[in-house]
C-alpha cells in the first residue's frame, strides 16, 4: 500500500500544472483601488455605445468612491436601485513593455463584466464572451458578495497576450458593469481593484494593499493537456451543442496553451454537473462526444478505452486539487474497477476555469462496469443473486437502485434499469 500512494504521489508531481508557476513577474503594483473615486452610471436605461473605451467624455457621470452598494452597511458610495450599474476610472501607463500580467481582484453582487480601453478582460455569471449584456440583462444566477461575511475577494488572471491587445502608453481606463439577477434586487455590491504584475523593479503604481496575495502566474505552455471547451450559455437540464479541443503532447511532455487541438477536435454536447455543487464558481461538465450531425461518437481520450460519456470534476472545495485524482488511482489498483482520470487545464469560451480531473462517466461497458443485463425471464434466485450498487440520488431523501452486479466469478451478471 505504502509503495501505491508513493508512486500516485510521485506522479502528480511530475505532472505539475503550469499555473503554479510565477513566470516572469518580479513585483506587483496596483494601479486601482476600490477605494478610489470613480465615475458611475446607473442602470436605468443604456449607457453610451463607447461607453467603456478611454476617449470616452464621462464627465456627465456622477463620481463616489467605492465601493458601490444600495447601503447596507458596507458601501462607500449609496447608488439608486437599477438592475446594473457602470464603473469607469483611469490610470496612466509609462511603458507597457514592463507589464506581464494583472490581476483583476472582486467582490460584487451578482455578476460583472470588466473591460480595459473597451476590450473585454474578464466576467463572471453573465451572458457570452465577447457580448456586451444589456443594461437590463440579468445575472445568471444568485451570487452574494463575500467580503461583509468574513469572505475574501475573487482574483481573475489577466494574462500578458490579453494585456498586449488592450493596454497602450498613456492614459487608459477599467470599465466595469455590474448585474443584479433580479430587477428589484435588494442589494448590490461592487468592489473592483486592479493589480499589475510587472517584470522587473521598475516603480509605476503603489504596492498593492496588504490583503492582496500574490496568484500564480501562466507561463506559455503547461505540461497538463489544454482542453478548450466552446458553447453558448451552460445549464444543469439540458445538454447543448458545443465543440471540445484538446492539446496534448502525451505524457511527461509540454503543451503551449495555443496548441491547436491534436489529440481531439470535435463537436460535443455539455451541460453543467452535479447539486449543491452548482453554487461553486468553478462548476463540473458533463461532456458527449458527437459527430458532425449530433450522434454518439466512441472516442478513446488520454488511453481510456473508447466512449462517449465524459466527465470534467471540477475539485473547487479541494484546494489541494487531488484527492479524486488520487483515490481513482489508488481504487484501480486495489478492486476491481475505478473510473480512469488525467489532470487537464481547462478554459470555456477563451477564459480559463482552472485545473480540471478528466474523467470516464460510470456506466455498465465491458471496459468499465463489465456486467450485463439481466434478461426479463430472470426474476427469481439464483438469477438476482449477487452483489448491488445503490445511488443516492436528489432530491433529499430519495434513494434510486440501480441493480448492478458486479462482475465476479461467484454472481451471475447483471443489469435492471
Amino acid at each position: 500500500m505504502k509503495k501505491v500512494v508513493l508512486v500516485a504521489l510521485m506522479a502528480l508531481m511530475f505532472s505539475v500544472s503550469a499555473w503554479a508557476q510565477y513566470g516572469a513577474v518580479n513585483h506587483w503594483e496596483t494601479a486601482v483601488l476600490e477605494t478610489d473615486e470613480w465615475a458611475y452610471f446607473e442602470g436605468t436605461t443604456a449607457p453610451p455605445q463607447d461607453w467603456n473605451k478611454e476617449n470616452y467624455d464621462d464627465s456627465s457621470w456622477k463620481k463616489g468612491k467605492g465601493s458601490f452598494g444600495y447601503g447596507d452597511g458596507d458601501d462607500s458610495t449609496v447608488v439608486n436601485q437599477a438592475t446594473s450599474l457602470y464603473l469607469r476610472i483611469k490610470f496612466n501607463i509609462s511603458d507597457t513593455s514592463k507589464f506581464v500580467g494583472a490581476v483583476l481582484s472582486a467582490d460584487f453582487d451578482d455578476a460583472f463584466v470588466a473591460y480595459i480601453n473597451g476590450v473585454e478582460m474578464t466576467r463572471e455569471n453573465i451572458g457570452t464572451v465577447w457580448t456586451e449584456p444589456a443594461y437590463n440583462d440579468l445575472a445568471d444566477f444568485d451570487r452574494e458578495a463575500q467580503l461583509y461575511q468574513g469572505g475574501k475577494r475573487s482574483d481573475y488572471l489577466i494574462k500578458k497576450f490579453q494585456l498586449a491587445y488592450s493596454i497602450k502608453n498613456g492614459n487608459n481606463v477599467l470599465a466595469i458593469q455590474v448585474h443584479n439577477n433580479t430587477t428589484f434586487s435588494s442589494d448590490m455590491s461592487a468592489f473592483f481593484n486592479l493589480t499589475f504584475g510587472i517584470k522587473d523593479a521598475s516603480t509605476h503604481f503603489s504596492a498593492p494593499p496588504s490583503w492582496f496575495v500574490t496568484p500564480p502566474m501562466f507561463e506559455e505552455y503547461s505540461s497538463l493537456p489544454i482542453v478548450r471547451l466552446t458553447s453558448a450559455k451552460l445549464n444543469d437540464s439540458v445538454k447543448i451543442p458545443g465543440t471540445m479541443e484538446i492539446a496534448w503532447n502525451g505524457e511527461g511532455q509540454n503543451t503551449p496553451f495555443d496548441q491547436a487541438g491534436n489529440h481531439y477536435d470535435g463537436h460535443i454536447a455539455i451541460k453543467y454537473r452535479g447539486n449543491s455543487t452548482l453554487e461553486f464558481p468553478k462548476k463540473s461538465f458533463r461532456i458527449e462526444t458527437q459527430d458532425s450531425v449530433g450522434e454518439n461518437n466512441n472516442v478513446s481520450l488520454f488511453g481510456f478505452p473508447k466512449e462517449n460519456d465524459w466527465v470534467l470534476y471540477a475539485p473547487y472545495s479541494d484546494k489541494s486539487l487531488l484527492r479524486n485524482y488520487l483515490t481513482y488511482n489508488l481504487g484501480r489498483t486495489l478492486w476491481e474497477y475505478a473510473p480512469r482520470t488525467q489532470l487537464v487545464e481547462v478554459f470555456h469560451n477563451g477564459y480559463y476555469l482552472g485545473v480540471y480531473v478528466f474523467t470516464e462517466k460510470v456506466k455498465r461497458d465491458k471496459n468499465r462496469v463489465a456486467i450485463k443485463k439481466l434478461d426479463s425471464s430472470e426474476v427469481a434466485l439464483p438469477d438476482l443473486s449477487g452483489g448491488y450498487m445503490l445511488r443516492i440520488d436528489w432530491p433529499e431523501g430519495l434513494c434510486r437502485v440501480i441493480h448492478l452486479r458486479f462482475n465476479t466469478p461467484m454472481v451471475s451478471q447483471g443489469l435492471r434499469t
